[in-house]
């Protein structure tokens, strides 16, 4: 099948494989709408800190990735456009560890006009503990070509 808009291009990427850089996180997705994806990450002893503390880069990058995503659902025509980020913000809620196990991602819109793009994110356990939040803004520009 040929994804003729955003949320095609998304629900067509390996749920478990999506792109390279979300393996180290085992990063899954579970549901794509337009504006809304909702994925799991889990954190492991590899992404800890010397102090035993998962590194804050794992929420920055598992945040940043479902950010990606949910602007990607907005497009028309993603062999056309690309999402490239102008800005992240991470505000960090409560330590992960190793052991605090899969984590869930949910990334939602908050405004979009024209090709620029607000959406937020948050990290958070089964119980709705938030252990870390992200907000980025996006411009879906025209996809480079090699020249």
């Amino acid at each position: 099948m040929i994804a003729t808009d955003g949320v095609s291009f998304v629900r067509a990427l390996d749920p478990d494989h999506s792109m390279p850089m979300a393996e180290p996180w085992a990063f899954r997705i579970e549901s794509v709408e337009r504006g809304d994806v909702r994925a799991r990450a889990t954190p492991g002893g590899r992404h800890e800190n010397p102090f035993g503390v998962v590194q804050g880069g794992f929420a920055a990058t598992v945040l940043d990735i479902a950010l990606g995503l949910v602007t990607i659902t907005l497009m028309d025509d993603p062999s056309k456009t690309m999402a490239s980020t102008t800005d992240l913000i991470v505000r960090y809620f409560a330590p992960v560890l190793a052991s605090t196990g899969e984590l869930r991602v949910r990334a939602q819109i908050v405004n979009q006009q024209g090709r620029a793009v607000l959406a937020e994110a948050f990290l958070e356990d089964e119980a709705g503990m938030k252990y870390a939040y992200a907000q980025s803004n996006c411009i879906i520009a025209n996809r480079l070509t090699a020249g």
